[in-house]
């Protein structure tokens, strides 16, 4: 109330606090109106932190809206023209990325170049790209490395991972492979997990030194926690070979073969090997093992692919002949990279051997407009097109996504259950697990089709018999509902195990709740906050809910009320209705560390309830109906009833 008197009364400071609260939802429900509204006030007065976060509000707020990116390039330009260095390296960033238009590289690099004069250790990494790529400036190798070198004295670790790599390559620098590695291992130890990966390298695959499979083993491990796809490639090689660890290819297999469907260049011309020559998991299949070569090859990692391929083109060698494409793939190798491991696939690329007949680089193509639809909504359409005529070459891949545009009404197509079926069935007939996935589902919901549980426990069988992680997480469903087949609670939880143990969000979750609850396995609190553990990784809400409840009983892990109630309310305000029906009932009752607070209470009741939560509609429902907080409302009591009881009958 006082804070509200001081921003009515022209406080700016308490304007600015108060437009926190109600962006953020502190103390006070969501309002991103009130928000900028006290915002603009703090601004007008010439408040730069003001004027910066009203900037990235606005940014943040209007995706899709114009107005909004004007207002958010206008409050952060002003910021920028104050002289404070985060709202000049915002600029630098949006201009870069086209996130508030198109893609701007001068007036990016004007802006890097102003933020790094205020010692904006970002923009040091930034300016360090700019410069290598010649994007804004002239290409100039010597400032791109005075610029990563800068950021890496400024501790920053994307500055200090790609110094290190010119460091070791000894490009625009004079090489100093200790260096290189001191720098990485910093970079590492800060999270970063490129550096990560690029440490595990040094200690286990580097051509000096003792190779140190033992010590690379943990950095790669946490390098592919961090998302990154060539960690778990390289892990899947140490596996495979049995370096520093018990022998195990069919894990090797798997984790190769994951980085490869993620897109790793180097996992892929991996598996081409694998289909090339054969092993104890897969037969010689010529025809799969250029496939991956191919795909290889359109990865920027992929240097001995692009070779491999230009020699069987040059040498009709498994291809027919052609001189064109071998030249083009020869030709490819020079635009290789000292970063080539993470950036993605060109466009031109790609579109040149989409239009040539590729159907994987139709594939390519299609995926690479649909992760870019956010900047063009025209990507969508180019999405479909693609995967449409990569479905009709006989590409499976192709198949799946254009039944998954047409089943989910997915990037601009018309929804059509019927469609979505069609592509899902001529994909299962080819060998497809996921296509047998998506049958099961279809058949299960009776879209597209009849439902038959039958053939939906049939398909989703299969889809588990050929490993496929969904149809383990399906099959698990079936038999946990008694779904086409008797209801089998253990045999349940063994296939949703099954599915967790491919990381699978559906799987972690249910093999996890099954170890919480009880279902199909004995309670094993332990067991079920490490799956919770792994899906939180991926960013799951439901999973930091359940983790902060299991913190707060000490259920599988210590006991922590403090810990556990951060991190539920963490949950509850990045919007986990599970976590803000939990804190209306910790305020209702006054529970863990807090006071009884009925005020506070209904407020996470009610956006528990906006969310659909059924038991949150049930309690408001009561709430309205007897005057708890809130005024008696009968209308509305009736009215949240109704919805409480809609949501349970879908369930």
């Amino acid at each position: 109330m006082q804070l509200m008197q001081k921003a009515v009364a022209g406080d700016k400071q308490a304007q600015l606090d108060l437009a926190r609260m109600y962006r953020d939802g502190d103390g006070v429900r969501k309002n991103g109106e009130q928000a900028i509204k006290w915002y603009l006030l703090a601004a007008d007065q010439g408040d730069t932190e003001a004027m910066f976060e009203l900037g990235w509000l606005y940014h943040e707020e209007g995706k899709n809206n114009r107005e909004f990116k004007k207002q958010a390039v206008f409050w952060m330009t002003k910021a920028a023209e104050e002289g404070l260095g985060e709202a000049q390296y915002s600029l630098g960033w949006w201009y870069y990325h086209g996130s508030v238009g198109r893609v701007r590289y001068k007036e990016a690099a004007k802006w890097y170049h102003k933020a790094a004069e205020q010692k904006e250790a970002y923009a040091y990494h930034e300016l360090g790209l700019l410069y290598y790529y010649g994007l804004g400036v002239k290409r100039d190798l010597k400032a791109a490395v005075q610029w990563y070198r800068k950021g890496a004295q400024a501790e920053d670790e994307w500055a200090m991972h790609s110094y290190a790599a010119f460091l070791a390559h000894g490009i625009g620098v004079q090489k100093n492979m200790e260096l290189a590695i001191q720098l990485t291992k910093e970079a590492a130890e800060q999270g970063d997990a490129n550096a990560q990966c690029s440490y595990g390298d040094y200690l286990a695959f580097s051509s000096f030194g003792p190779h140190d499979y033992k010590g690379a083993i943990p950095w790669y491990r946490k390098s592919a926690e961090g998302t990154s796809e060539h960690a778990n490639c390289k892990l899947g090689k140490i596996y495979m070979g049995g370096l520093g660890v018990r022998k195990d290819v069919k894990k090797g297999y798997k984790l190769i073969r994951r980085a490869a469907k993620i897109g790793c260049g180097e996992a892929r011309f991996e598996m081409y090997k694998f289909y090339l020559e054969g092993n104890s998991l897969v037969r010689p299949d010529l025809k799969r093992a250029l496939h991956w070569l191919k795909r290889s090859a359109e990865t920027h990692e992929g240097v001995y692919a692009k070779l491999e391929l230009a020699r069987r083109y040059r040498e009709g060698d498994g291809v027919r002949k052609n001189a064109k494409l071998a030249r083009k793939w020869s030709l490819a190798v020079k635009d290789i990279d000292v970063f080539c491991d993470i950036f993605v696939d060109s466009e031109y690329q790609l579109l040149s051997e989409a239009k040539a007949g590729d159907a994987d680089a139709m594939v390519s193509l299609g995926r690479y407009y649909r992760e870019r639809v956010d900047e063009n909504k025209e990507y969508g359409a180019l999405a479909r097109k693609w995967a449409l005529r990569a479905a009709q070459k006989g590409n499976i891949v192709g198949m799946n996504d254009t039944g998954d545009y047409y089943y989910h009404g997915a990037y601009g197509a018309r929804r059509s259950y019927e469609k979505g079926f069609l592509w899902y069935s001529k994909a299962a007939e080819l060998g497809s697990a996921y296509a047998m996935n998506s049958l099961s589902v279809c058949f299960r919901e009776g879209k597209g089709t009849e439902s038959n549980a039958k053939k939906a426990f049939e398909w989703a069988k299969k889809s588990a018999e050929m490993g496929d992680a969904g149809g383990q997480n399906m099959l698990g469903v079936l038999l946990l509902a008694g779904c086409g087949t008797r209801k089998n609670a253990r045999k349940a939880a063994e296939m949703f195990m099954m599915s967790a143990e491919h990381d699978d969000s559906n799987g972690l979750k249910n093999c996890a709740d099954c170890m919480l609850f009880g279902i199909g396995f004995p309670v094993i609190y332990k067991r079920a906050f490490h799956y919770y553990s792994r899906l939180a990784q991926q960013g799951s809400l439901y999973a930091k809910y359940r983790i902060a409840e299991m913190i707060i009983r000490g259920q599988g892990t210590k006991r922590n009320r403090h810990a556990g109630f951060n991190m539920l309310c963490k949950a509850a305000r990045a919007g986990s209705a599970d976590a803000q029906y939990s804190l209306y009932e910790i305020y209702r009752d006054g529970k863990v560390i807090v006071r009884k607070n009925m005020e506070r209470a209904v407020e996470w009741l009610i956006r528990a309830a906006e969310q659909g939560h059924d038991a949150a509609c049930e309690e408001l429902a009561r709430c309205y109906r007897e005057g708890i907080v809130v005024d008696k409302d009968a209308r509305l009591a009736r009215k949240w009833e109704r919805i409480a009881a809609k949501i349970s009958s879908q369930k």
